[in-house]
């Protein structure tokens, strides 16, 4: 698994609750515990596509 934002390469962020993020690339909402430390957010469709 890919361990830094696919937008800015920094260190992901694991949260301890899901949080209502909006993806960086196609800017679909989804919930999530993980962004980077930036704020950046990828949902799970777009990540898949990029690996």
């Amino acid at each position: 698994m890919n361990e830094e934002c696919l937008i800015c390469k920094a260190p992901l962020k694991y949260l301890d609750t899901d949080e209502v993020m909006e993806c960086e690339l196609c800017h679909k909402k989804q919930s999530s515990k993980t962004k980077c430390i930036n704020g950046h957010f990828v949902c799970d469709e777009c990540h898949t596509r990029r690996i």
